[in-house]
């Protein structure tokens, strides 16, 4: 959240410094990041190296505020599970906009099979995202059941001989 643009300047500056821009488009293409300006003033840094913050209609903080509120709390940004609607965030998720108790390595792979709910995704994928070099099919098992655990047993389902996915909630 940007609240002048000599702010905003310092702040890609900084990421440009590090080599970062790469790195702060992919998250904010993920939708993991969201970027916002009070104004099209203190925007101006962002867009012209081509990001989209949210700005609000009034150029004032509180409308800003009011305006992540919002953004960071719409439906289209959660997926239906049969238990409520999973939103995930930077560092944690949420059902129903509970705070779950998921582990860094939960989260891993619930954003994994969130990519494409519905959509099986392999012990061997699970593995990849999964901090350690671990090539156990095990491991992935036993991180899917402690996301269960953390989320809900009936949230991830079992595809036998093929893997894990999301149970979506299907819309009639």
């Amino acid at each position: 959240m940007f609240t002048s643009a000599p702010g905003a300047s310092a702040w890609l500056e900084v990421v440009e410094r590090h080599d970062g821009l790469d790195a702060l488009r992919g998250l904010v293409g993920a939708g993991r990041l969201t970027l916002a300006a009070v104004g099209p003033v203190t925007a101006e840094p962002l867009v012209s190296r081509g990001f989209e913050p949210l700005v609000p209609e009034r150029y004032r903080l509180g409308a800003l505020v009011r305006e992540l509120i919002v953004h960071l709390g719409e439906d289209a940004a959660a997926i239906a599970l049969p238990d409520g609607q999973l939103r995930l965030h930077a560092t944690t998720a949420t059902l129903d906009h509970q705070p779950l108790p998921v582990s860094p390595s939960g989260l891993a792979v619930l954003r994994l099979l969130a990519e494409r709910p519905g959509t099986v995704c392999s012990r061997e994928q699970l593995l990849a995202v999964l901090p350690g070099e671990s090539t156990d099919p095990h491991t992935a098992e036993m991180a899917v059941a402690r996301l269960r655990e953390a989320i809900g047993r009936s949230a991830v389902l079992t595809v036998v001989k093929r893997g894990y996915r999301l149970a979506v909630q299907e819309h009639p």
